[in-house]
């Protein structure tokens, strides 16, 4: 297998039509898809900190593996890490049956064009966490939920699957509700994306980023509206997309933008109107998702990164999450040490 590492764009998209076709046959993980590449570098990636580290392999002329790998530049220290990791939850190599594991990652590994590798958001089920575990070092951990779907109906998960105050809770909230106006819920899949419901999220989001005083995506809504915008479009082309929200008469009170990939629905982005915040519209929501997942055939929901409360109160599995490191350069050793002892070890996000 022949192994090179792309770092001008224009090569970069000329790989889409074969990344796409490698996704399609070995991705474990929805982020690899490379339109969700494009609409993260096209939007907040591409810029003067930042250096594609795109590593491919190739048997027989062939695309049989790909890492999605940029290097960032952060205190004055050159970061190797997944593509997007700032926005995505998840991050994995491409490897079908006919690459050389072991080649392609002593190529990433020796690539002396980083200092410090984070390689964020790894768990059990993705093609690279093995590799990881071998040749890194874990930085950080954090407990991921997901709800395995074991009813055959609506009804009989909120009998069984969940506690009789949650259902007395969720019950209230719903009367309260449709004092106000008639509840509805609603699911789009394909074809061109609602935009009164992308920009109810995003204001949705900026309110409640501003409130809690967090910095991150919403900082700058014009960039995270194109952003979310170009990831639903490429999801609705790939079917995968499932943005849904909930509404009191006409009016927006929740949204959700998620993504199905193998059967499983992935809760990526939610919001809800903070003048609704009394009624829990989050959580009727999240009560609507599980139900459709169930309707539908879809075999578990994944909450995603994130520790928040009603995540383990509608879940009945979890998963740990690793945040891997390893050194790059001789300067990276002792950065990498560092960081992993005395800034990152237990921390979120």
């Amino acid at each position: 297998m022949d192994v090179q590492i792309i770092s001008a764009e224009g090569r970069v998209r000329a790989l889409f039509d074969e990344w796409g076709e490698l996704h399609f046959r070995a991705g474990r993980c929805l982020f690899t898809d490379p339109a969700f590449f494009a609409a993260w570098w096209d939007t907040l990636g591409r810029g003067g900190k930042r250096a594609l580290h795109v590593t491919v392999g190739r048997s027989q002329g062939r695309l049989v593996a790909l890492a999605p790998l940029v290097v960032t530049r952060r205190y004055g220290l050159r970061f190797l890490e997944w593509a997007g990791a700032n926005v995505f939850d998840y991050g994995d190599t491409l490897l079908d049956e006919h690459a050389d594991r072991e080649l392609f990652w002593r190529a990433i590994r020796g690539s002396r064009r980083y200092d410090v590798a984070l390689m964020r958001g790894v768990h059990a089920g993705l093609d690279c966490h093995d590799a990881l575990a071998r040749l890194g070092h874990p930085a950080r951990r954090s407990t991921i939920h997901r709800l395995d779907i074991a009813w055959a109906s609506g009804e009989a998960w909120m009998a069984e699957g969940l506690s009789r105050s949650r259902r007395q809770l969720l019950r209230r909230r719903r009367r309260q509700i449709e004092r106000r106006g008639a509840l509805g819920f609603r699911v789009h899949r394909s074809g061109p994306v609602p935009p009164a419901v992308l920009d109810a999220l995003v204001q949705q989001k900026a309110a409640w980023a501003s409130r809690r005083g967090e910095r991150g995506l919403f900082d700058d809504p014009p960039g995270a509206a194109s952003l979310l915008r170009r990831l639903a479009e490429a999801a609705s082309r790939s079917g995968g997309l499932h943005l849904s929200w909930l509404c009191c008469g006409d009016e927006i009170i929740a949204v959700h933008l998620g993504f199905v990939h193998r059967n499983v629905l992935h809760y990526y982005m939610p919001s809800y109107d903070l003048g609704w915040s009394q009624h829990s519209p989050g959580s009727l929501l999240v009560s609507h998702l599980v139900v459709w997942c169930i309707e539908n055939g879809v075999g578990a929901l994944d909450f995603m990164r994130g520790e928040h409360a009603y995540k383990s109160a509608y879940a009945n599995a979890r998963m740990e999450l690793t945040d891997f490191s390893f050194p790059g350069s001789l300067a990276g050793r002792l950065a990498e040490w560092a960081l992993r002892n005395v800034y990152l070890r237990g921390r979120e996000g």
